[in-house]
C-alpha cells in the first residue's frame, strides 16, 4: 500500500513539471514599469519629430478633398509668403528705359450722325420775283417797275419798296429811287461829290466801324440811258451782314439815284431782279421844261 501511494505521488509531480514547460511568459509590462527610451513601441519614436505623419495625413486629406470636390481641410498647414521688400537685389538687372516712341493708337472713327425721322428742311429765302408793277411819280420825274408783292414805304423825294417777311426771308431786300433837284446845272465833279455824300449818309445808318465801300467807281454802266457812276458796299445791320448797290446819274439840275440792298448771302441770287428794276427806271416827263 505504501508502495502504491509513493508511485502515485511520483506521477503527480511528473505531470506538474511538464505542464510548467508549456506556459509562455507574459510580455505586458508591469503597471509600475516605465517604457525604456530604446524600446520599439510602434509609431512612437522618431516619427512624430520628423513630421512624416502630418505629411502623410495632409496628402491623404488632399487626395480625399480632390476626389470629393471639397476644399482642403482647415487645419492644413499653409506656407507663409515671404515678407515684401522694396529693396532690389544686388544681382538684379534693371532694364534701361526705351527711347523708342510709343506706337500710335488708332481709333475707329465714330459715327455721330443722328438721323431725325421727320426732319424738315430749313426754309430758303424767297429771292424770286414772279411779277412786276410800274409806279409813276410825276412830281419826282421818274417811273420804274417794282415787285408786285413788295410793300411801299412813302417818302418826300424817295420811292421805296420792301420785300415782305415771308417764305423764309430773314432780312428783307429793298429798292429805292431818289430824285434831288439842284439850284444850278450839275457837273460831273459835283455828281461825284453827291454820290460820296449819299454813301456817307448810308454809313450813319449801319455799324460805322464795319461799313466798307468800294472806292473804285463803275462808270461803264448806264442809268436812265445816261452815263452814270456806281459802287457797292458792305455793312452790318445788327448781326446781319448786308450788301448794297448804288448808281447815280444826272440831267441838267436833276440827280437820280437807284439804291438796292439785301442780306449778303442773297445778293447774287437777287441780281436778275435788281438789274431788272434798275434798267426800268426812266424819266416820267420832259425834265428840260423845268
Amino acid at each position: 500500500m505504501k508502495r502504491f501511494i509513493s508511485l502515485m505521488l511520483v506521477c503527480v509531480l511528473c505531470m506538474a513539471m511538464f505542464a510548467g514547460c508549456d506556459r509562455k511568459p507574459s510580455t505586458a509590462p508591469a503597471a509600475n514599469e516605465t517604457a525604456q527610451s530604446g524600446s520599439f513601441a510602434p509609431e512612437t519614436t522618431a516619427v512624430a519629430s520628423s513630421g512624416l505623419v502630418q505629411a502623410i495625413d495632409s496628402v491623404q486629406d488632399a487626395e480625399s478633398a480632390s476626389a470629393t470636390g471639397n476644399e482642403a481641410v482647415d487645419d492644413q498647414p499653409v506656407a507663409q509668403d515671404a515678407a515684401a521688400t522694396d529693396e532690389i537685389a544686388v544681382d538684379e538687372v534693371i532694364a534701361e528705359p526705351s527711347l523708342e516712341p510709343a506706337p500710335a493708337v488708332t481709333e475707329e472713327p465714330k459715327n455721330d450722325t443722328v438721323i431725325m425721322p421727320f426732319a424738315t428742311a430749313t426754309p430758303q429765302p424767297n429771292v424770286t420775283v414772279n411779277s412786276y408793277s410800274e409806279v409813276v411819280v410825276d412830281e419826282l420825274g421818274f417811273k420804274f417797275d417794282h415787285p408786285s408783292d413788295w410793300n411801299n414805304i412813302p417818302g418826300r423825294s424817295t420811292v421805296c419798296y420792301v420785300q415782305p417777311l415771308e417764305n423764309g426771308t430773314v432780312y428783307p431786300a429793298r429798292v429805292a429811287v431818289t430824285m434831288k433837284k439842284l439850284a444850278h446845272k450839275c457837273s460831273s465833279s459835283e455828281a461825284t461829290k453827291e454820290l460820296a455824300e449819299y454813301v456817307k449818309m448810308l454809313r450813319t445808318q449801319y455799324d460805322y466801324a464795319t461799313f466798307k465801300v468800294n472806292k473804285t467807281l463803275d462808270e461803264s454802266t448806264k442809268f436812265m440811258g445816261n452815263k452814270a457812276m456806281a459802287t457797292t458796299y458792305l455793312a452790318y445791320d445788327g448781326e446781319q451782314e448786308i450788301q448794297g448797290y448804288v448808281i447815280m446819274t444826272y440831267f441838267e439840275r436833276y440827280l437820280f439815284c437807284f439804291h438796292f440792298l439785301c442780306a449778303y448771302e442773297d445778293y447774287e441770287a437777287f441780281q436778275p431782279a435788281m438789274v431788272r428794276m434798275r434798267d426800268s427806271v426812266k424819266a416820267s416827263r420832259n425834265l428840260e421844261e423845268d
